[in-house]
């Protein structure tokens, strides 16, 4: 039953050419968590092929390959290099699901997302910009399917900057604890884009709200079955909602500008978290909204030296770009003209996954395990 789940969320892709269309369209491009290629009846060759195209894929890529051989020589050669499975052709579609379940079964493992818990020092700080952002850099960067959740039920802006109508009260979903499930939850997300989905509910009046710290928790850590990376939208207000998401987090970030009242915020903000989350690391710390002319600010290397905070992002913020995404649906990030912008939360997301960014991806890449450092024979 749980391995048919995660089928059921499987994205797959069509090409043909066998292993050379494989090096070419990974040459330039991330390769997937499972690779199925047919091959044919020389396997003089085949090893010199699987090496160069294990220097193209990610080390997680597994590979299955199709062929007319029943070697078992072959077929162990072929496994003891690293190749996940070799099928005999003719394969039938019962016989390949088979195979892959077997091969990704693991009923002691369960992978679990990591949490990020963005809110802002006051409103208007600019965390929700932030979060949106940084959630689209993670999926983009790992192509992992990202969620950005939502969280701010009466005023939440998620679905105006990403031009998605949410048109369910998630709210009454969430707090229906013993009905929700990972399934339940998973039809709700909205698509952005292939890398993202949006968890967000019409907007409802605070007395509307029903929902308890328990049943968000209970959400929270399903988010985590569906995405390696879910991205909280906090509203500015230490509510127990609030307090509950960012005791639930792997990591909290904290967005401000350079101004005195931020700087008290920040404080507090960090103040409660020390007795929350005893032991872990301190919050990040976004400041926002820096250099803007004719307006007097804290120096960033005052404010954090106040916090005893090392090395905080630095956002320049320019209202024309910025106001431009919002009015067409998108984000300053999607767009390399916003060179500045992108590059800051593109470091952001690099800092929070430890997936180094696009432009570094050929010195940090790791190659495939097939053939790595061996030869055939």
């Amino acid at each position: 039953m749980q391995a048919s789940r995660h089928m059921s969320r499987v994205r797959c892709q069509m090409f043909n050419g066998g292993i050379d269309a494989a090096l070419d369209t990974y040459e330039d491009t991330d390769s997937p968590d499972l690779l199925i290629i047919e091959v044919g009846e020389d396997a003089s060759t085949l090893f010199g092929s699987l090496g160069a195209l294990a220097e193209l894929c990610r080390v997680e890529t597994e590979l299955v390959l199709i062929g007319p051989s029943n070697d078992i020589t072959l077929y162990r050669a072929l496994t003891r290099q690293g190749v996940a499975d070799y099928l005999q052709t003719p394969v039938t579609a019962p016989l390949l699901i088979t195979a892959l379940f077997e091969l990704f079964r693991d009923p002691d493992k369960v992978n679990l997302g990591r949490v990020f818990a963005f809110i802002g020092a006051r409103g208007g700080a600019g965390s929700s910009s932030v979060a949106h952002n940084v959630a689209w850099m993670m999926g983009e960067q790992t192509r992992g399917n990202a969620i950005l959740a939502d969280l701010d039920f009466e005023y939440g802006t998620a679905g105006l900057c990403l031009n998605r109508t949410p048109e369910q009260d998630i709210i009454s979903t969430i707090a229906n604890t013993e009905k929700l499930d990972d399934q339940k939850l998973e039809r709700l997300l909205i698509p952005y884009d292939d890398n993202l989905k949006l968890l967000a509910g019409v907007n409802l009046p605070k007395h509307k709200q029903n929902l308890e710290p328990e049943s968000l928790g209970h959400a929270i850590d399903l988010l985590r079955m569906l995405s390696p990376f879910v991205i909280l939208d906090l509203p500015p207000t230490l509510c127990p909602l609030t307090r509950k998401a960012m005791h639930l987090a792997d990591e909290v970030i904290v967005t401000a500008t350079p101004d005195l009242a931020c700087l008290r915020n920040v404080r507090s903000i960090m103040d409660m978290l020390s007795t929350m989350r005893i032991g872990d690391t301190k919050p990040h710390l976004v400041l926002n909204q820096i250099n803007q002319p004719k307006r007097p600010e804290i120096k960033p290397a005052d404010f954090t030296k106040a916090l005893h905070i090392d090395e905080p992002v630095l956002l320049n913020f320019d209202a024309a770009k910025f106001g431009a995404a919002d009015n067409n649906g998108t984000l300053v990030a999607q767009h390399r003209r916003n060179r500045v912008q992108r590059n800051t939360f593109e470091k952001l997301a690099y800092t929070l996954t430890g997936n180094p960014p696009s432009k570094q991806g050929k010195a940090t890449f790791k190659p495939g395990k097939w053939l790595k450092g061996k030869k055939a024979g």
